[in-house]
């Protein structure tokens, strides 16, 4: 059935072979009037819209309100010719088949910039990726604080060398904690006469030591760095030597963290109660 231009009739329109026309198809009321109530354009098999083979075109669905897409159990399927691009059904969206595909999202400004959801190659087994029953913001792998990017509490340039990290030597007296002037805004700790203390301290996973500097209040003291492990009473000389207390002091080897090393700093005295304030070792990723 062919009709050339645009035809109107009242009542079903029912072929056995195909409609043609060359003006728009309108389906009314009546005549004169417009659609009304519910209407429905039925096959006894399946129905296709298409453009003719090599003719291009787009097909639109333009709805006063909403377009209902009910496939009654079944897939509501998108393709690209016989390519097929994602299903919609109970289970929810699925690209499977379409290797590669993603969710790209346009932000907040329309541009040429978009954010792309998409998933690495799925091997073995299928997965599943649960988001919490919580509010906030989904954070990447290079968010998520690790050793590597964090280093020795949320620092990834120091270590900071503290009073209590300090232990005494075998003389049988203890560091102490001078308070007598803290009603003057001091406090200190300081060794017993002319014996030394010793600061045992850990490289952090992904990094190195390559400075350390301790602070105290006499120039006659002085420092030296070792590297030890805990499965081994043997230490090794880091620093090449003495260095003044307040002055920082590159290490003539480098301390690379590995599973059993460790940073021990040794503070020696002239002779007097001396005093440790702190101290650092300077780290740096590997």
């Amino acid at each position: 059935m062919k009709w050339l231009g645009q035809h109107k009739r009242t009542g079903e329109i029912k072929s056995i072979g195909s409609i043609t026309t060359g003006g728009p198809v309108v389906l009314q009321e009546n005549l004169s009037g417009s659609l009304t109530g519910t209407k429905a354009v039925q096959s006894t098999g399946a129905l296709t819209l298409q453009s003719t083979s090599g003719v291009t075109g787009n097909i639109t669905l333009d709805a006063g309100n909403d377009i209902y897409l009910n496939a009654d159990g079944g897939d509501v399927v998108f393709k690209d010719d016989s390519a097929f691009l994602a299903k919609i059904n109970s289970d929810g969206l699925s690209f499977v088949d379409n290797t590669g595909a993603g969710i790209i999202f346009e932000g907040s400004t329309d541009d040429a910039y978009n954010t792309t959801l998409t998933a690495a190659d799925t091997t073995s087994s299928n997965k599943t990726i649960t988001l919490p029953n919580t509010t906030g913001t989904v954070a990447l792998t290079s968010d998520i604080p690790s050793a590597t990017t964090v280093g020795w509490h949320g620092s990834a340039t120091r270590i900071k060398i503290l009073p209590k990290d300090f232990v005494a030597n075998d003389v049988g007296r203890p560091l102490m904690i001078n308070d007598n002037d803290i009603g003057s805004n001091y406090l200190f700790m300081h060794s017993f006469s002319s014996n030394d203390a010793f600061a045992y301290l850990h490289i952090p996973t992904g990094y190195k030591a390559t400075h350390v500097r301790i602070y105290g209040s006499d120039t006659g003291q002085d420092f030296y760095v070792y590297e030890g492990d805990i499965n081994s009473k043997t230490i090794t000389d880091v620093a090449t030597g003495s260095t003044s207390i307040g002055t920082e002091k590159t290490l003539g080897t480098e301390v690379t963290s590995d599973t059993t090393n460790y940073i021990l700093v040794r503070v020696t005295s002239d002779g007097s109660a001396d005093e440790i304030h702190g101290g650092y070792v300077t780290i740096a990723t590997v």
